[in-house]
C-alpha cells in the first residue's frame, strides 16, 4: 500500500518522496491508533489526538461546511492543513472540484499512514499535491495562483493548537502571494476613479453610439478574424490581406497600427482600456474614419471624440454604470461579461452579433522569438521586477513558453469560457507557437482560409440600417438616462453642505484629541455625530457614480476601521482619523464629480432633438 502511495506521490513532489522512503515503518515511535466513541478509527501523535474523539468525520464535515460557503471552481485551492488518516482531506475531495494541497507538518505521521491507508487513487489526481512543508506550498501557489482564484484554508483543532506557529507562517505567506497578485483587484482599485470620469465624458458622445445589443444576430452563421497583437500576427498579416474579402474582421485595438502599416483596414476595431488607447492610433487618426470603433462606455474619451465610420458601445454586466441604463431601457441595449483582455471582450462581440465560426490570430498570449507584440517589441523592454515574474505557460505540443502572469490568467479566462460555457460557434486559432488553450481548434492560417467558401456580407449596411431601425429606441433610452442622472446631480449637490460639515467636524476633533488628548465632545454629541456618518455613508455608497469613483477610499476605510463593542483609547483615536480622511475625500470627490456631471448633462441636453427641460 506504501508503495501504491508513493508512486503516485513521486510524480509531483519527487523530493517528498525521498525522504518519505528513507524513513524506516519501525524506527516511528509516538503515534497510538485507537476508536473514537462513534468507532471511527483516529490517531494521536506524542499524547495529542489528531482528530475528534468523539466523530471524526462529522468534525470533517463541520469544518469544511463552516469554511468554504460558497461554490469552489476547478482552479480555486483548498488548503489542508494536516493529513492525518485523512477525514478532512477526503471531505474536502469529495465536496469540491477545486485544485487541493495538503501540508502534513509530521512527516512520520505521513509515513505511518502511508503505510495503512490507500490514498493512491487521490494523489494521483492531478488536481491533488502533498507536501511536508511550508517552502513547497509557497512554490506551488507562485506557480499556480493567479488573480480572481480563490485559497480557503481548512485545518482541524488539534493541529492548530499544536502547530500554531507553522499555521501562521503558512497563512502569512500564502496571503502575501495573492495581495502580490491581486491583478484585478489592483486594477479596479487604481482605476476606478477614471472609469466613472471617463464615463461621465463619454456620455455626451452616445447619442451618436449605439449599443451592441442592437447588433445581436446580425451576422448569423458568418465567419469573423479577431486580430490580436502578438508577434505571430507579423508572419500572417500579408495572408490577412489576401483574404480579408472572405470574414470580418474585428481587431484589437493594439494591432490597428500594425494592421494599417500592411494595408489593412479592420471592420471594426476594439478598445476597453481607459488610458493611452489613443497612442495606438496616434499617426494613423486618418484611418479610424475608415473602421468602425467598439468602445467600452468607460473607454478613452477621446476615441469617441475621433471620427470614424460608427460608434458601437460595450456595455459589461459588471460594470456598475450599466445599472444606469437597465432602469431606463425598455430595449436590449445588451450586457456582456467583462473580460481582462481585449481579446476575450472580442470573442464575446463576435458571439454576441453570431458569427458561426470565430478565428483567431495573433492570439498568441506567450512570448515568442523573444517578441511580445506584433510591432516589434521584445522582452529586454521589460524591467527587471516584471522579468523576475515571468511564467511559463505550455504551448499546443506541451513545451515550455514564457509569459506575463497577467497572460496567463487571460489564458485561464479563456480556458473557462470555451470549456464551460455553451458555445455554438466554431473556434479556431492560427497561432500555432503560442500558449495553448483549451476548446480551440489549431490550424495553420492558410488551412484556414481554405474553410471559407462565402464572401463577407455588406457591412455598412447592416450598421447603416440598425441605426436607422434603432434610432427612436436608443433617443428614448438617453433621455431617461439623462433624468436619472440630472436627479442624482441634485442629490449629489446637496450632499455638498452635510459632507463638509462631517468634515470639518472630525478634523476638529482629531485636532482637539491630538493637542490636547481630549475633546469638548461629550458622548452623546459624538453619538449623534457617528449616527449622522453612517447615513452619509450609506447614501455615497447607495449613489453608483460616487461608489464606483471611490472604491479605493471606501476598500481602505472598511479594511482598516475597527468595530468593537469596546475599543480602546488608541483603536478609537485610529477610526475618528479614518473618518476625518473618508470624509474629507468625500466632499472633494462629490464637488468634482458634481461639477464635472452637471457640466456632461448641459452638453447633453444642448444636443437638438435629444431632451427637453
Amino acid at each position: 500500500m506504501f508503495q501504491k502511495n508513493l508512486d503516485a506521490i513521486k510524480v509531483k513532489n519527487p523530493k517528498l518522496a525521498e525522504r518519505l522512503e528513507k524513513i524506516d515503518i519501525n524506527s516511528i515511535t509516538g503515534i497510538e491508533v485507537f476508536e473514537a466513541e462513534n468507532k471511527d478509527l483516529i490517531i494521536s501523535y506524542k499524547n495529542t489526538p489528531l482528530h475528534s474523539t468523539i466523530d471524526p468525520s462529522r468534525e470533517a464535515k463541520t469544518t469544511w461546511n463552516r469554511t468554504v460557503r460558497t461554490e469552489l471552481k476547478k482552479n480555486d485551492i483548498q488548503i489542508v492543513f494536516g493529513l492525518g488518516l485523512g477525514y478532512l482531506f477526503k471531505r474536502a475531495y469529495v465536496s469540491a472540484e477545486s485544485k487541493i494541497y495538503i501540508i502534513e507538518p509530521f512527516i512520520e505521521v505521513m509515513r505511518f499512514v502511508l503505510e495503512h491507508v490507500d490514498f493512491s487513487n487521490e494523489l494521483s489526481d492531478p488536481r491533488i499535491f502533498i507536501t511536508d512543508n511550508v517552502g513547497d506550498i509557497y512554490n506551488k501557489l507562485q506557480k499556480e495562483f493567479l488573480s480572481g482564484d480563490r485559497v480557503e484554508f481548512l485545518f482541524l483543532n488539534q493541529y492548530a493548537l499544536v502547530n500554531q506557529d507553522l499555521l501562521q507562517d503558512l497563512t502569512s505567506k500564502t496571503f502575501e502571494i495573492i495581495e502580490g497578485k491581486g491583478n484585478d483587484e489592483n486594477t479596479i482599485l487604481k482605476f476606478s476613479r477614471n472609469w466613472i470620469w471617463y464615463f461621465i465624458i463619454n456620455i455626451i458622445y452616445f447619442p451618436e453610439a449605439r449599443p451592441l445589443g442592437f447588433f445581436e444576430e446580425k451576422f448569423a452563421d458568418k465567419t469573423c478574424l479577431i486580430i490580436a497583437a502578438g508577434p505571430s500576427l507579423s508572419s500572417d498579416i500579408e495572408k490577412i490581406k489576401e483574404n480579408q474579402d472572405k470574414f470580418v474582421t474585428i481587431a484589437v485595438g493594439r494591432a490597428f497600427k500594425s494592421l494599417v502599416h500592411a494595408g489593412i483596414i479592420p471592420d471594426f476595431t476594439v478598445f476597453a482600456d481607459n488610458l493611452n488607447c489613443s497612442e495606438h492610433v496616434k499617426g494613423v487618426e486618418a484611418f479610424v474614419e475608415k473602421t468602425n470603433l467598439i468602445l467600452l462606455s468607460k473607454a478613452d474619451y477621446t476615441l469617441y471624440q475621433l471620427k470614424s465610420k460608427s460608434k458601437i458601445i460595450y456595455f459589461s454586466e459588471t460594470d456598475s454604470t450599466s445599472k444606469l441604463f437597465k432602469e431606463v431601457s425598455s430595449k436590449n441595449i445588451g450586457y456582456y461579461k467583462s473580460g481582462g483582455s481585449v481579446s476575450i471582450i472580442c470573442y464575446y462581440i463576435a458571439k454576441a452579433m453570431g458569427f458561426g465560426q470565430i478565428a483567431f490570430a495573433g492570439l498568441d498570449l506567450a512570448f515568442i522569438d523573444n517578441k511580445i507584440f506584433a510591432d516589434g517589441q521584445t522582452v529586454e523592454t521589460i524591467d527587471e521586477q516584471h522579468k523576475n515574474k515571468l511564467i511559463p505557460v505550455k504551448d499546443k505540443d506541451g513545451s515550455d513558453l514564457l509569459t506575463r502572469a497577467d497572460y496567463a490568467w487571460f489564458i485561464r479566462q479563456f480556458d473557462e469560457i470555451f470549456t464551460e460555457e455553451i458555445n455554438l460557434a466554431r473556434i479556431i486559432n492560427t497561432s500555432l507557437k503560442g500558449a495553448y488553450i483549451n476548446g480551440m481548434e489549431y490550424m495553420e492560417f492558410s488551412e484556414f482560409a481554405k474553410t471559407l467558401s462565402t464572401s463577407k456580407p455588406d457591412i455598412d449596411e447592416i450598421i447603416s440600417s440598425t441605426f436607422i431601425e434603432s434610432k427612436e429606441d436608443w433617443n428614448l433610452t438617453l433621455i431617461n438616462l439623462y433624468s436619472n442622472l440630472k436627479q442624482i446631480q441634485e442629490e449629489m449637490v446637496k450632499l455638498n453642505t452635510v459632507l463638509n460639515d462631517l468634515s470639518d467636524e472630525f478634523a476638529k476633533i482629531c485636532k482637539e484629541l491630538s493637542e490636547h488628548g481630549k475633546t469638548d465632545y461629550d458622548s452623546n454629541a459624538f453619538d449623534v455625530l457617528n449616527n449622522k456618518a453612517v447615513e452619509t455613508r450609506q447614501k455615497l455608497i447607495n449613489n453608483v457614480l460616487l461608489s464606483s469613483a471611490m472604491q479605493k477610499i471606501i476598500w481602505n476605510y472598511t479594511k482598516n476601521y475597527v468595530i468593537k463593542a469596546l475599543p480602546n483609547k488608541e483603536e478609537m483615536m485610529k477610526n475618528i482619523e479614518l473618518d476625518s480622511y473618508f470624509f474629507r475625500e468625500a466632499k472633494n470627490y462629490n464637488a468634482d464629480f458634481s461639477n464635472h456631471l452637471n457640466k456632461a448633462l448641459n452638453m447633453l441636453e444642448e444636443k437638438q432633438g435629444l431632451v427637453t427641460k
